[in-house]
């Protein structure tokens, strides 16, 4: 479920010029068709009740209710809000109050609060009393409290005074959990700390972020009610026990260490992609796509409706290759082969296409189509890793990977992922020939 209004109704009613115009895109917004936010019955209801509750609080930083049509939030959140922004210290005793410069982009984040606190509701009332629901958002939109979590509550509160016969709602059916990565307390920079599990408990406990947004200790919380989450999930961004046991390892080893684990995340990931690749996909927005980065009309429609939605590049090679008929070309990370497709267009069968990728299933899928495309007697996918392209291309005696063997290396979007970028490029040198070029995205 998604709970955020589409950019361009989000935009016309931020750029709205006259109060007039906001409030008429407002009740568009709300409307039965729409309904993306609550009616405005409802949202003038709310605003009118938190406003009077608000009356004796002096520490209020939420303008007074005037002619003008807004979205109503918390101080709190407010301050949490304009924190996330100007780089406030919240948490520390001498941190100055917000100021009042954001409060128009703070429409923004109301906007999309309100949005996503009233499709919570909606989908919580439409199920079974019983069921559970995880509400998964951006640590800006709940933190303290703020934001989805209050507005939620406001209209859980306007529902049950609209019925009188709603059951009141418990507010310990609710628990909120935030993640705060490790090096963001600072005070576990080293390794064998964070081994030392007494020591790395009583570093988090006395961390001035944990008990400033935890335990508002010795803090300038005092627009804050509530800790930061009721569970602050501390977690380290390194996985220190997956490490060899031998301390003694050169940097270099664990260098080797990291190279192969991430070659083998991707393998993994795009062994996934490759394995749905024959569920069709989303067409319309991959031409749109494939035109914003330069695809011409004649080469979306070479890539077929039953390829175009495998594309997975981040680029458009082809103006700089400038592949010519009777090219041997090879496609560095070949993915699902839509890029090797075009190649073959242009090299002919006068020339030769071959693809590369780390992932099986995605070179099992490529070979598959170019087979049932009728070119797969001049374009061949193989499994290989662009780092080792000479070394496992003498492993497979049938491979066409050689030195001085190719005119073209076109790759889109792979080298992104390669842990080791000099090495690729070093293969990429010995296997073309003199005067050879490559275009990489």
């Amino acid at each position: 479920h998604g709970g955020f209004i589409p950019r361009p109704h989000a935009s016309a009613f931020m750029k709205a010029a006259t109060e007039e115009e906001k409030l008429s895109l407002y009740q568009t917004l709300s409307s039965e068709e729409k309904n993306y936010v609550p009616n405005l019955e409802t949202l003038e209801a709310i605003t009118n009740n938190l406003l009077l509750e608000k009356n004796h609080d002096t520490n209020n930083s939420s303008p007074a209710k005037t002619n003008n049509f807004e979205l109503y939030g918390s101080s709190e959140h407010y301050n949490v809000f304009e924190s996330l922004l100007s780089g406030r210290e919240i948490y520390s005793s001498d941190c100055p109050p917000p100021d009042d410069a954001r409060r128009g982009i703070f429409q923004a984040q109301l906007l999309k609060d309100w949005a996503m606190a009233h499709y919570v509701q909606q989908l919580v009332n439409s199920c079974p009393s019983t069921d559970r629901f995880l509400i998964v958002a951006g640590k800006g939109h709940v933190s303290h409290g703020c934001g989805v979590p209050e507005i939620y509550s406001w209209l859980q509160a306007q529902q049950r005074q609209n019925d009188a016969t709603k059951e009141e709602k418990d507010d310990e059916d609710e628990l909120l959990i935030c993640a705060q990565m490790m090096y963001e307390l600072d005070e576990l920079d080293d390794r064998q700390d964070r081994e030392n599990d007494e020591m790395l408990e009583r570093c988090i406990l006395e961390s001035d972020v944990v008990r400033g947004s935890m335990m508002f200790d010795g803090t300038g919380s005092s627009l804050l009610k509530r800790p930061v989450a009721d569970v602050l999930y501390i977690y380290d961004e390194q996985d220190w026990s997956s490490d060899d046991d031998d301390d003694n390892d050169s940097n270099s080893s664990d260098d080797g260490d990291e190279e192969t684990a991430a070659r083998q995340e991707t393998m993994e990931a795009y062994n996934q992609v490759g394995a749905t690749a024959t569920t069709p996909g989303n067409a319309s927005k991959a031409r749109a796509i494939l035109t914003y980065l330069g695809y011409t009309a004649q080469e979306q429609e070479l890539i077929g409706r039953d390829d175009i939605y495998n594309y997975q590049g981040v680029g458009n090679p082809f103006p700089l290759a400038k592949i010519k008929t009777g090219d041997h070309v090879i496609d560095l990370g070949s993915g699902l082969g839509v890029d090797s497709f075009v190649a073959a267009n242009y090299c002919t069968d006068t020339g030769r296409v071959v693809g590369v990728d780390i992932a099986q299933q995605e070179v099992k899928h490529a070979n598959r189509r170019a087979k049932e495309r009728g070119i797969a007697s001049f374009v061949s996918f193989q499994q290989n890793d662009i780092e080792r392209l000479l070394d496992d291309g003498r492993k497979n005696k049938d491979s066409p990977v050689e030195s001085n063997s190719f005119d073209v290396a076109i790759s889109n979007g792979a080298f992104c992922l390669i842990p080791n970028k000099t090495k690729a490029f070093e293969q990429v040198y010995r296997i073309l020939r003199p005067g050879g070029r490559m275009a990489i995205c």
